[in-house]
């Protein structure tokens, strides 16, 4: 099974990602949004990074799980290599994000993500999960 695909949306990126639970559906979402960014493979797992949140509603909860992880970025510098989904309920999650601080000698950027977006998100969690964001970029 395939992690992630790309699909176009106007001035956007979306991103389709699939998993055998919900977790791995989330899991490979964060990737693949980090990777329009840069490149994962180049990062080194060398901190880990604890991210625990509560919403009310399940988009909430996701699209909040997502953004901050572009806000580490943005704000802390902090690249992303790996994703590990502890708990996930619908109003829920605990995460792990490995990784290391961005360093211009080595890592290259690619693009940029302004933001996640509500627009057409889905979560399908019956059999095979999946998982589908657009962000604005």
């Amino acid at each position: 099974m395939k992690r992630y695909e790309y699909f176009e949306h106007t001035a956007d990126t979306g991103i389709r990602a699939f998993g055998d639970t919900p977790a791995k559906a989330l899991e490979n979402a964060a990737l693949g949004m980090l990777a329009v960014i840069y490149d994962t493979g180049s990062v080194k797992p060398e901190k880990l990074l604890k991210i625990e949140l509560r919403r009310e509603e399940e988009a909430d909860l996701i699209i909040a799980f997502l953004s901050e992880l572009l806000y580490n970025f943005s704000v802390g510098k902090f690249m992303c290599c790996g994703v590990s989904v502890e708990t996930l309920t619908e109003t829920r999650i605990i995460a792990y994000a490995s990784g290391e601080i961005y360093d211009p000698g080595r890592h290259k950027i690619k693009g940029e993500i302004k933001t996640v977006t509500y627009h057409r998100f889905e979560f399908k969690k019956n059999g095979s999960c999946m998982l589908q964001v657009i962000c604005d970029v």
